[in-house]
């Protein structure tokens, strides 16, 4: 049986010592995949980077650009397919 692991967001404000949501979204595909840094950019989307091994057979930097309500823009996977690589 495969394991499939996904990256789960839980984008948050802070308003005054409260939290509220922005949007939960799922992202990756069926390999083992990690978001470690999230940043909203000027647009108002965020930039996610992390790892994935759903493309190749070691882990490859994946980056996820997002628009303001999570929706993906695009994604790139960086990385060689016998090293492991990680964005923070």
């Amino acid at each position: 049986m495969k394991n499939k692991l996904l990256i789960i967001f839980s984008f948050l404000n802070f308003v005054l010592h409260a939290q509220t949501i922005t949007f939960q979204k799922v992202f990756g595909e069926n390999g083992s995949d990690l978001g470690l840094s999230v940043q909203q950019t000027s647009d108002g989307g965020y930039i996610i980077a992390g790892y994935s091994g759903s493309f190749s057979s070691s882990d490859d930097i994946y980056i996820i650009k997002t628009d303001s309500s999570g929706d993906t823009l695009w994604t790139k996977v960086l990385g060689s397919p016998v090293t492991s690589e990680i964005a923070f």
